[in-house]
């Protein structure tokens, strides 16, 4: 009898442990507690660096390349020789009109000598042909010599002065073949070397240009912004400013410029706009041409109540909600949802600081209901 007794107490436990297992304790969820925190919702474009000020160098005379004492690479003062063109032609015109434009000086004196002493005939035979000695046809003779003489001292004075405009173009045209740096910069591109023919330099033609200095005090990043994210933006925003070369490191930076129009480039169907970003911090090791990427904060919400994006689902109606866990309990919780960076969102309404909020696992969270029963392991 004990025997049967005890026999049928082990298969009562081992139904209590059965039963025990079998029971319903939850899916096993992730969560994370609401937190107060700063975020920041940002629009990004990626783009090269360039310097704020770059001069194009163009010969504004022809001739060929007799020196180019810099390289790419030099950096050099304004006023510095940068490069000098063959004057030689310039020069042989530069005495040929000062020849020209002495003898058209002694042309006007004799011009205006002899003029001098036409004009003191007809003085002369004008009081002749007042006093009735001298004919009507005599004086008008002398009147009409003296018209033709000071035509010519009028003109001689006109070619005078084109002789003098063409010798003052001529020195002009010939300091220009010695070109000097404009600003302090660095050469970043050389595109001539001696000997080369230059022509004079135009915008649209780019084999007139002989070298590009640019301003290297002062750097800044030039990203593209799609259309969409760039109604977004103003001068002025605070910028977080990602290059390739530093693998961790942030400058930061400032938008400065927004294009106003778009550009689409070719092969794409998006309209993207030029931002220019100024660097707030001067770093020797940034070079022009360095890749980037720009963080523009266009919204900001100091000591937010946030959960991680994860968290937040939408019903078929469009409506925002998460589960927040009330005594191991998932229960269905509508929110109003305010800006975003890459990892939280801001809740407005719906949650207080310290609710409990579950953020996967995805499979788990694609299937639980409002009122399902959780376990985690800890609260984040």
């Amino acid at each position: 009898m004990k025997k049967y007794l005890i026999i049928i107490g082990l298969v009562i436990a081992l139904v209590i442990v059965g039963v025990l297992k079998n029971k319903d304790t939850g899916k096993t969820v992730k969560v994370e507690k609401v937190k107060a925190k700063d975020i920041s919702e940002t629009v990004s474009g990626t783009g090269t660096v360039k310097p704020v000020k770059t001069v194009t160098i163009m010969s504004e005379v022809m001739g060929k390349i007799i020196k180019l004492p810099v390289k790419e690479g030099d950096f050099v003062k304004k006023g510095d020789l940068l490069c000098r063109i063959d004057d030689k032609n310039l020069r042989n015109e530069v005495a040929r009109l000062r020849a020209e434009l002495k003898r058209q000086k002694l042309i006007l004196k004799q011009l205006e000598v002899d003029l001098g002493q036409t004009e003191k005939e007809l003085n002369r035979k004008k009081r002749l042909y007042k006093s009735g000695i001298l004919s009507k046809d005599d004086y008008e003779k002398i009147e009409s010599e003296y018209q033709s003489k000071k035509l010519k001292v009028e003109q001689q004075r006109f070619y005078l002065k084109q002789t003098k405009a063409s010798l003052d173009k001529a020195i002009e045209n010939l300091s220009k073949t010695r070109i000097l740096a404009p600003i302090d910069g660095k050469i970043t591109s050389l595109k001539k070397e001696i000997g080369e023919q230059v022509i004079q330099g135009t915008i649209n033609n780019p084999g007139s240009v002989i070298m590009v200095l640019s301003d290297m005090n002062k750097l800044e990043l030039e990203v593209d912004v799609n259309e969409v994210d760039a109604v977004l933006l103003k001068k002025g925003m605070d910028t977080d400013i990602h290059l390739d070369a530093f693998d961790n490191k942030i400058f930061k930076g400032e938008v400065k410029q927004i294009s106003e129009s778009a550009e689409k480039p070719v092969g794409r169907d998006v309209s993207l706009f030029k931002v220019k970003i100024d660097f707030k911090e001067n770093n020797k090791k940034i070079k022009p041409g360095m890749s980037g990427r720009a963080e523009i904060v266009v919204r900001k919400s100091k000591n937010a109540l946030t959960i991680p994006i994860e968290a937040v689902r939408k019903d078929d109606k469009g409506k925002e909600y998460c589960f927040k866990v009330v005594n191991g309990i998932a229960k269905k919780t509508f929110i109003k949802t305010g800006i975003s960076d890459d990892f939280y969102v801001e809740v407005k309404e719906g949650l207080n600081k310290g609710d409990i909020v579950i953020t996967g696992p995805y499979r788990v969270l694609k299937t639980l209901k409002d009122g399902d029963k959780v376990k985690f392991k800890n609260e984040q």
